[in-house]
């Protein structure tokens, strides 16, 4: 055989091996426990993990590796292979899990696991990995809940409060996530949302739940599940990109209802507002978000005939369930129908023409149905409403 022939069988060889590695290799992304992010052609073998980086192969051992995500969803993948396994094959499901398990992700590991214990419920292989993948898990949620050490970061100045054009001071977009969060209900299926850095992932390894059960849910469950139920810290990373429900129809209907009859500037939109100021015009969501929340903050002492020795003399702009007793309706009633009178006020007599109103009926039906019940506890937002010069008893 020629040299030249030689040659072209031995580059022939190669290449050949080169397309049969390549065909089980899959597109995906590798991060190492150091940070590095490595993506390309991904083949898994025993204890090591090549990346092939255009034609450019790289070895890792599988200790040195963070996580290791396919660009095809790992959910799907696992959920396919789960349901070619013939009903009764309890050696499939085994090494279902043991897959699953090597790239970490522990409760889809566990599901295959559970499926095999039931079909043989005595399997000592099974239940010595599922031993195995719990206390692995653990282990890591001990290590999430330990405190990082202590880094000095350079000094960075504090980023000022957002202000509209006239220097109020406005919402911050993580206090309308906020806001956005505590009134979202089951029954907005129309409200996008976004749940950010794996928390969906880290919830179920949380709550220990299967892949399936959660992931039959409706986006907007699994946010209100996380919100409920998980880890505090998990909040930060549930945007409700979209409006709920209640607060769409608050900014089509109530408050433009209210910044016409109430945000004159010789009334609540200027300094005549008796200690309540409301931003006008509110034309973008953060001005929106701040007359809203300072609508739900505001209370005020009255000289209420019908609190009794043990009643409450305090009433609520807002008051959830109690909608015609809210501020916000009977200061829109004219004086002859009100139970408590609006401050006397030149030119001003009231919204609504009479209980009847349909726009009062409105109003309370957005306070006492559309809004969440109980009332959520908005003590998370930091914000001080404005102030101005009040004859009327302050705000509490």
């Amino acid at each position: 055989m020629t040299r030249r022939r030689m040659f072209g069988c031995g580059a022939a060889v190669a290449a050949m091996v080169f397309v049969a590695s390549m065909l089980f290799a899959k597109p995906g992304v590798v991060v190492t426990n150091d940070g590095q992010r490595l993506e390309g052609e991904i083949t898994e073998k025993g204890d090591e993990v090549t990346v092939n980086i255009r034609g450019i192969n790289t070895v890792l051992s599988r200790g040195n590796i963070a996580s290791i995500t396919y660009s095809e969803p790992f959910e799907k993948e696992f959920q396919d292979r789960l349901a070619k396994l013939d009903p009764k094959d309890v050696k499939g499901r085994i090494e279902l899990a043991r897959w699953a398990f090597d790239q970490k992700h522990y409760p889809a590991a566990r599901e295959a696991l559970e499926s095999a214990l039931t079909i043989d419920p005595n399997n000592r292989e099974a239940a010595d990995l599922d031993r195995l993948i719990r206390s692995q898990m653990r282990l890591e949620q001990t290590k999430q809940a330990a405190p990082a050490p202590p880094t000095t970061k350079p000094m960075t100045p504090e980023k000022p409060a957002p202000t509209n054009a006239m220097g109020q001071k406005l919402l911050t977009p993580a206090d309308i996530n906020l806001i956005r969060q505590w009134e979202l209900r089951p029954t907005d299926t129309r409200t996008s949302v976004r749940l950010e850095n794996n928390v969906d992932k880290r919830y179920i390894q949380y709550a220990n739940l299967q892949f399936s059960e959660f992931n039959a849910k409706t986006p907007v469950d699994r946010a209100i599940d996380i919100l409920d139920k998980g880890d505090p810290s998990m909040r930060k990373d549930v945007k409700i990109v979209t409006d709920p429900a209640s607060l769409i129809e608050y900014k089509s209907m109530i408050q433009p209802m209210m910044l016409n009859g109430c945000a004159t500037s010789n009334c609540h939109g200027g300094g005549k507002g008796a200690g309540f100021i409301l931003y006008s015009p509110a034309d973008n969501d953060q001005a929106l978000y701040t007359n809203l929340f300072m609508l739900f903050r505001y209370k005020m002492k009255t000289s209420d005939p019908n609190s009794g020795v043990f009643g409450s003399a305090q009433r609520k702009m807002v008051d959830r369930g109690q909608g015609a007793r809210s501020i916000l309706v009977q200061y829109g009633l004219p004086v002859d129908v009100a139970e408590m009178d609006h401050p006397n006020v030149a030119g001003y007599d009231g919204v609504f023409r009479t209980a009847q109103d349909v726009r009062m009926k409105q109003l309370v039906d957005w306070i006492d149905h559309s809004l969440k019940q109980p009332e959520p506890d908005y003590s998370d937002i930091k914000f001080d409403p404005p102030k101005a010069p009040s004859s009327q008893p302050a705000a509490k």
